[in-house]
């Protein structure tokens, strides 16, 4: 899941392009699950991780009118960014076997967890319809980087459950997503 506001100011250079510079949040969550069963002793293992993001930051960017005829305009936009991420990943470990059953947990956050990047970039088409309303066709394009994933979280985790070794836990930040649409 993601979600994102951003506060901008624009700056109009000539009659066709527009600085920009503001703020942005931006909350990037992911969930992993992975599960086996040994049908033949009837043991599962139940493992799930969980991430959250916050990044909050200021970015740059240019918006501008690439192509305007009467029937039709194109528009695109470029922006970028630095971050900062309060991170955090929760996960957790569930046995039924009868060697060492049981369950082991451990939640790590980081605040700032590291230092984040998004860029964005669209190319949007759009025909007037009514003075007020418009109909847009277009390509967007977002990543971001330096975010913990759920997938990433696997290898630092120590989750074995009582009497074993103690339950201890990392947060990685190396991840990065291209979200297009």
């Amino acid at each position: 899941m993601f979600q994102s506001f951003e506060f901008n100011r624009h700056h109009a250079i000539g009659q066709n392009v527009r600085l920009i510079g503001g703020f942005r949040w931006l909350e990037w969550n992911e969930e992993f699950t992975f599960q086996t069963i040994d049908n033949a002793f009837n043991v599962f293992d139940f493992y799930q991780t969980g991430t959250n993001n916050n990044l909050y930051g200021g970015q740059i960017g240019i918006d501008a009118n690439i192509l305007a005829l009467s029937w039709i305009r194109f528009d695109g936009v470029v922006k970028a960014g630095a971050y900062y991420n309060n991170a955090n990943q929760s996960s957790l470990y569930a046995t039924n076997d009868i060697n060492n059953p049981g369950a082991a947990a451990v939640t790590v956050g980081e605040s700032p967890a590291s230092g984040a990047f998004i860029g964005e970039v669209g190319f949007t088409g759009v025909v007037p319809v009514t003075p007020n309303i418009d109909i847009r066709l277009g390509y967007f394009g977002l990543w971001v980087s330096g975010i913990a994933q759920a997938t990433q979280q696997l290898s630092g985790q120590t989750l074995t459950p009582p009497p074993g070794p103690p339950v201890a836990g990392s947060l990685n930040t190396n991840g990065g997503v291209l979200v297009q649409g």
